[in-house]
């Protein structure tokens, strides 16, 4: 039988070995409210994201910079987004990427998606029938 202050004493090391690389991941994404970082985005909260943002009055929709500035789950360009609605533009995107940000980037489309969706619907806007991939131009 494993002796027990052993096993406590292997996970609080384990644990404290783990610390330092969480703390510098969570300042890398502190950012003010309303803001969103390149690398920082769970595209599995956007829809719960879309719908809090709503419920406090902020109906702007996510764009992503990149050649052009892109509105995903939109038809919208990023002026006609902007002056309509208004935008949070995600920071740290370009259309000159590492490998690491082009995953990031991949993650931050994902996500813009499913947040301007919700929010289109909580502004009553409703999608054409044709659906682009994105970054893909418009019909």
């Amino acid at each position: 039988m494993k002796h027990p202050t052993l096993i406590a004493s292997g996970a609080l090391t384990a644990a404290l070995v783990l610390l330092p690389s969480c703390d510098r991941a969570a300042k890398a994404c502190d950012h003010q409210p309303g803001e969103l970082l390149l690398g920082c985005m769970d595209p599995l909260s956007a829809e719960e994201d879309a719908r809090g943002a709503a419920r406090a009055g902020d109906l702007r929709l996510v764009a992503v910079p990149g050649y052009s500035l892109e509105i995903p789950g939109t038809e919208l360009t990023g002026h006609e987004a902007s002056s309509r609605y208004g935008i949070i533009v995600v920071q740290g995107a370009s259309d000159v990427l590492s490998d690491s940000e082009a995953e990031a980037m991949e993650i931050a489309v994902a996500y813009a998606e499913r947040y301007n969706t919700v929010m289109m619907n909580a502004l009553g806007v409703r999608r054409s029938s044709t659906v682009t991939a994105p970054g893909a131009p418009l019909p």
